[in-house]
């Protein structure tokens, strides 16, 4: 395997430091093939026929690296203008029976002598998108204190312009939890990426906001792209009836889950069919990306009988067993409640539900 000869150029006041490489099985730096050949010409050339033989380099002397000063014609380069570069390397096998020398172009690489112009602003890719939650039905899904297994795939679209192309070496990837950057800004977690996505590993949940931004050979960077957020799926429903009698089967009142499903249940029908059809329905409706639940229920006449808050032991799922605040069992009848719920979510209007409804306690 061998890949292609890799051009970088640094840009310097009124120069232009050129270094390459190349993983490749031969040797490009020989007794008998010393000499690497350095090309250059102006913006826009697209092939080798664009550029001119300005120069060439002993390898075995100056290694891989060239710096041009002007010196092919003795005129400084200009600031304000864009040159292009390619290198040809010579290089061989050692072996009599293998042709030499083997003969490899870089690209064609293109900056401007102490630039200090950042590069074009980077802009996403249309076919990005964010979590269908129409679709999403994992469970279950809760807190922002998962184990990592999330994450995210953003993409972006190179440049258009073949002179801003030309001159990005790569990208910075800025994220932040919160649409509001001002009170969660922006921070960094990656440098010069050279591809055109980025997988934003380990994440706690989907609730993420991104921004991209280019690098050009002189280490301008340009300005950010707009943002693009994924949200989670924020969801929290509960029963409005339960039978507090131990017998094992809907003896407490929680968010729907799938908690110890398919475990010998009293609840369970006998019935296969229907028994599948039952999970599907709890797997659509069960807690998902739940951070906090405050819950509190009152009599036929507005009386507070029971409260409670998630946190330490007490899990967002509630499992009230119908007892009031002193451990008295209430007795059968209709409640009422209002329940607090804070989500994991990016965007504002989806951190906060207020769930008010009515349960039936059978005995």
């Amino acid at each position: 395997m061998a890949s292609t000869v890799r051009l970088e150029l640094t840009p310097l006041f009124k120069e232009m430091q050129l270094n390459w490489y190349a993983n490749v099985p031969w040797s490009n730096s020989t007794f008998e093939y010393p000499m690497h050949l350095i090309y250059r010409g102006n913006t826009g050339a697209t092939k080798i026929s664009d550029l001119q033989l300005i120069d060439s380099v002993n390898v075995n002397n100056q290694r891989f690296n060239y710096i041009d000063s002007g010196q092919y014609n003795k005129t400084p380069l200009d600031q304000t203008r864009n040159y292009c570069y390619a290198v040809m390397t010579k290089g061989s096998y050692g072996n009599p029976k293998i042709k030499t020398p083997l003969i490899n172009f870089s690209e064609i690489t293109c900056a401007q002598p102490d630039d200090k112009i950042p590069p074009c602003k980077p802009v996403f890719d249309v076919g990005l998108k964010g979590i269908d939650c129409s679709t999403y039905t994992s469970c279950p899904v809760i807190g922002s204190t998962g184990t990592g297994n999330f994450s995210n795939t953003i993409i972006w679209n190179r440049p258009k312009d073949q002179n801003c192309k030309k001159d990005i070496r790569g990208y910075n990837i800025y994220s932040t939890a919160s649409t509001d950057s001002t009170a969660q800004p922006f921070a960094i977690i990656a440098k010069m990426v050279t591809d055109t996505f980025f997988v934003h590993k380990n994440l706690p949940s989907f609730a993420q906001c991104y921004r991209v931004t280019a690098v050009d050979r002189a280490g301008n960077e340009s300005k950010p792209s707009d943002p693009f957020c994924f949200d989670n799926c924020p969801n929290y429903q509960l029963p409005n009836v339960f039978t507090p009698n131990g017998d094992g089967c809907n003896d407490v009142f929680s968010a729907f889950s799938l908690r110890n499903y398919g475990e010998v249940n009293p609840c369970s029908s006998g019935d296969i069919k229907q028994d599948s059809t039952h999970q599907v329905n709890l797997q659509m409706a069960c807690a998902r990306f739940v951070l906090g639940v405050t819950f509190t229920v009152y009599n036929r006449w507005g009386k507070e009988v029971y409260s409670y808050q998630s946190g330490g032991e007490n899990t967002v799922y509630i499992d009230w067993n119908g007892k009031d605040n002193t451990g008295r069992d209430l007795d059968a009848g209709t409640y009422y409640f209002v329940a607090n719920v804070v989500f994991d979510a990016v965007d504002p209007k989806k951190r906060t539900k207020t769930i008010k409804g009515w349960v039936l306690i059978i005995r």
